[in-house]
This record gives structure tokens, C-alpha cells and sequence, in this order.
């Protein structure tokens, strides 16, 4: 069984190119445009093995979906890695409690590292 991502992410153009390039190495996608896309993919019980999320949410915050996400002991499993330019990124990680970050711009490769890192991990 393929390992599922869950990309949260406005910008359709990253979506896609997050969908094709984790397709492309057996990841199953799910893409979100927001928080509540998310929690409603979640809610029909489509469990991600990990999420990738932007912090621009065009509705809602990541602070809001992530406190939705964690009130389940499965959703507070989830690994999440943030994708941003934001240059505090760093200090979202810490505020957030999630595993890491990826730094937009980014290399394909480090991105597929971490991921594959994360998804191993379970």
C-alpha cells in the first residue's frame, strides 16, 4: 500500500507540482486549498501518513486547522512539515509542534529526502 501526502497549499500551480512529483515516486495525493478542505478530506476518514502545509491559508490559520487536527490521539500522529518563504519559518516549527520545515525556494531532492524521511518514520 502506497504511503498518502496531504498537501495544503492556495497556490494551484504548487499543488500540482507536489501532486505530480509525489505520483511520480508512488505517493498517493491528497490536495487542500485550506484548513477546512483538509479537516473535511480527514472527516471521511482519508488518513494522510503526512501533510504538507503552506502557512498561507486564504481561510481560517494553521493555528486553527492544527487544533482541529490534534484533538484525536490519530491526528496528533500525523508528522507535518511546513512549506514556506516566511523567514521565521523557523520559529513556526517551534510555535506549531511540527517536525520540520522546508524553505521555499527548495530543491526537489531535499524535499523528497524529507518526505521519504517522515513517511519512513511510521
Amino acid at each position: 500500500m502506497n504511503k498518502k501526502i496531504m498537501i495544503i497549499e492556495d497556490d494551484k500551480e504548487t499543488q500540482l507540482l507536489f501532486k505530480e512529483l509525489f505520483t511520480s515516486e508512488n505517493y498517493d495525493v491528497i490536495t487542500a486549498y485550506n484548513g477546512h478542505e483538509a479537516m473535511s478530506e480527514i472527516d471521511k476518514k482519508n488518513w494522510p501518513d503526512l501533510i504538507l502545509m503552506d502557512l498561507n491559508f486564504p481561510q481560517g490559520t494553521p493555528e486553527d486547522f492544527l487544533k482541529e487536527l490534534r484533538r484525536g490521539e490519530k491526528g496528533r500522529k500525523i508528522p507535518i512539515l511546513l512549506v514556506s518563504g516566511d523567514s521565521r519559518i523557523d520559529l513556526k516549527v517551534n510555535e506549531l509542534k511540527v517536525q520540520g520545515f522546508i524553505e521555499k525556494p527548495f530543491s526537489l531532492d531535499n524535499l523528497l529526502d524529507q518526505v521519504q524521511y517522515q513517511t519512513n518514520l511510521q
